[in-house]
């Protein structure tokens, strides 16, 4: 789901308010896709009780959702001869100083040493790191290990700086990798099922492969290939942007840095099914929706393709539909009505505002919410049965369940830092984190108070800071009072925060380890 935020002075009282279907219909109703059944997960092991890492300078490139490893990046010798271990961080995040070396901390301990961290699983079981120079998938859980190379994985590197490496993607629900491969037969991508360790090879089609992701829903695999010369040097040529962004791989915090273009040639975009078959263009594809594919027409006008010459209309030229979320239990699409925005002028310029509507029912649902397009620039829908939407006119926020379309107007002040169940969200204003009740926003219950802002969130887990700097840890969804944290969260989990020893030191500073592991609960 979406989570929005902003803070301010004091806020109007939450109302419910659900807008009706507008009687008239031209749209047929789209498919319902069924979910994706994906096995309920065994609950995770505690977080490890022994250090992480050693006692030596430190960057955290990942860690696991379900705190049983991490990926850091130490600088455990003297390589520069000054006499002492030190690393010092520039502005665009390029670390100097004696030299930092990748490891993988499964469990506690030092680690062994990689050569590269790729990607991981959002629930933190599976990982995919480059060893000794071998893509190897691996089961954090189990320890078990899977040599991909030894399937003809290819780990060359396009050494963006952007994103993570090439080599490898896991799919958002944990069951399937994606890797890809480069020989005499041409690129292709394989997406391999965990569990059965069956594979499905896809090939690519003419050009060569650059990226290959699975898109969002996980049913289909999204390439971009290069397949034509455009910038005319006679040869085929992947992108690399021009950036003074420092590189990927154990790089510092960022202060700042620029985008200057990109080399290369410009990359075609494909899509095809992950239980196999050829890959189609994707040039008026949208996103996909389950097995079906939403596409633009030259007019604007949005269609849901089902295949096999299967089309139904989706939202008509005359909204100029921008796409911000897709229910594909439902078949429903949240977009905003680019062709029927106003100009808005404000006191720090001018805003486009779009009123927003849900289509793929028996009937279009208008919102009465609108956003500022202004600022888009590529869409970016988000798969979710429920969204926050910025109401442009008025700066409320709006929680949108997409298959209903019923709507609850939040307080415009604060930072949402959650929903601890379908019933109640959870908020953070004026030092007080707080939840209130969906069906009646005048009951409010207070968890916490005396936090004066809120540092990062991920999933459930939020670091909360007071008046002195000092940090806690609270769990939205647990209901138990936050947790003091002694040191620096450095990364927080979706089951615990990996925590440096002795003061903040600011944010870009680089602490030293060993790091530790803190549980919510």
């Amino acid at each position: 789901m979406c989570l929005a935020g902003a803070c301010g002075g004091k806020a109007p009282s939450p109302v419910v308010a659900t807008t009706p279907p507008s009687p008239a219909s031209t749209i047929p109703a789209a498919p319902v896709v069924a979910p994706h059944k994906v096995a309920a997960p065994s609950p995770p092991p505690p977080p490890p009780t022994g250090d992480v890492g050693t006692a030596h300078p430190v960057v955290v490139q990942a860690v696991g959702a379900n705190a049983q490893w991490a990926a850091l990046c130490q600088a455990r010798a003297d390589t520069d001869g000054d006499g002492k271990i030190e690393i010092h961080v520039g502005y665009h995040g390029d670390l100097h100083g004696d030299e930092m070396t990748p490891f993988l901390v499964l469990g506690s301990g030092a680690g062994a040493p990689i050569d590269d961290f790729v990607t991981a699983s959002p629930s933190g079981r599976h990982l995919v790191v480059i060893r000794q120079g071998k893509l190897v998938l691996i089961d954090s859980e189990s320890k078990g290990e899977v040599d991909l190379s030894a399937r003809g994985a290819d780990v060359r590197d396009d050494h963006s700086p952007f994103g993570h490496h090439r080599a490898a993607e896991l799919s958002d629900d944990g069951e399937r990798v994606l890797y890809m491969r480069h020989d005499a037969a041409g690129d292709s991508v394989v997406v391999r099922e965990i569990a059965t360790q069956n594979e499905v090879v896809i090939p690519a089609g003419p050009g060569m492969l650059w990226r290959a992701s699975f898109a969002p829903g996980g049913r289909w695999v999204h390439m971009l290939v290069v397949a034509k010369d455009t910038d005319g040097d006679g040869k085929l040529t992947w992108p690399t942007p021009r950036t003074s962004l420092g590189g990927r791989k154990c790089r510092g915090p960022i202060a700042v840095y620029g985008v200057y273009g990109r080399n290369g040639d410009e990359p075609e975009e494909r899509y095809a099914r992950v239980t196999g078959g050829a890959a189609v263009s994707a040039a008026d594809v949208v996103v996909p929706m389950g097995d079906a594919l939403i596409r633009r027409a030259k007019d604007g006008a949005l269609s849901i393709d089902a295949g096999g010459g299967k089309t139904r209309p989706l939202a008509p030229a005359a909204c100029g539909a921008k796409v911000l979320s897709v229910d594909p239990s439902s078949g429903r699409v949240l977009v905003a009505c680019s062709a029927l925005a106003k100009k808005h002028k404000t006191s720090y310029g001018e805003e486009e505002l779009a009123p927003t509507s849900i289509f793929g029912g028996p009937a279009e649902v208008k919102l009465g919410a609108t956003i500022d397009i202004s600022s888009f620039r590529r869409e970016s829908p988000s798969i979710d049965a429920v969204t926050l939407l910025r109401d442009g006119t008025s700066d409320g926020r709006l929680r949108v369940e997409v298959a209903t379309g019923r709507q609850q107007k939040l307080p415009k002040e604060g930072v949402v830092l959650g929903f601890d169940d379908p019933a109640r969200i959870v908020m953070h204003r004026e030092g007080r984190v707080f939840s209130f009740d969906v069906a009646d926003p005048t009951k409010t219950t207070t968890l916490a108070t005396g936090a004066k802002d809120v540092g990062s969130v991920e999933g459930t887990l939020a670091v909360l800071r007071d008046d002195k700097g000092a940090q806690s840890l609270f769990d939205v969804a647990g209901g138990a009072p936050p947790i003091p944290v002694k040191g620096k969260v450095v990364r927080l989990s979706k089951a615990a925060a990996l925590v440096a020893p002795g003061a903040d030191g600011g944010r870009r500073a680089i602490p030293s380890g060993p790091l530790r592991w803190v549980a919510a609960r």
